[in-house]
């Protein structure tokens, strides 16, 4: 079960550099949620963070909540798996600025790792519960005295 969410994080990673990286913005556009549209277009609701903030941010939450290494229970890899999810993220933003059209942003930057850290905090209690449970159902071993 765990190769299934290794293939679904490197699809991402990959899918994220290459719609970060591409100069027509249309797929990504096509990928932001229609709810967004929706809530914008009601009378007296709006979204008070932009579309752009809120799409870097799940992004980064998918990818962050997905990362193998953060789903192994510890800190070290929980801090290391971060640091590489932010590094990644401001390479991607560096390389927008210095070989796209698009603009490099510090607000992207922030939503990144708002994304990141939150995805790596979900992913890793749902794994400490896996565990957990897994340890639980167990058949415990009854010793005769």
């Amino acid at each position: 079960m765990t190769w299934i969410f290794r293939v679904l994080w490197l699809g991402c990673i990959v899918m994220l550099g290459y719609l970060s990286l591409t100069t027509n913005t249309a797929p990504a556009d096509a990928l932001r949620p229609d709810f967004l549209d929706q809530v914008n277009k009601a009378p007296g609701l709006s979204s008070p963070i932009p579309k752009d903030k809120l799409s870097h941010f799940f992004a980064f939450f998918v990818i962050g909540a997905l990362t193998p290494p953060a789903r192994i229970v510890g800190r070290g890899w929980f801090i290391l798996s971060l640091i590489i999810l932010l590094a990644y993220g401001y390479g991607l933003e560096y390389a927008q600025g210095a070989f796209t059209t698009r603009n490099y942003s510090l607000g992207d930057m922030a939503a990144n790792a708002l994304g990141a850290f939150s995805g790596l905090i979900v992913g890793t209690v749902f794994e400490w519960f896996r565990v957990t449970a897994v340890s639980m159902m167990r058949p415990r071993r009854q010793y005769q005295y």
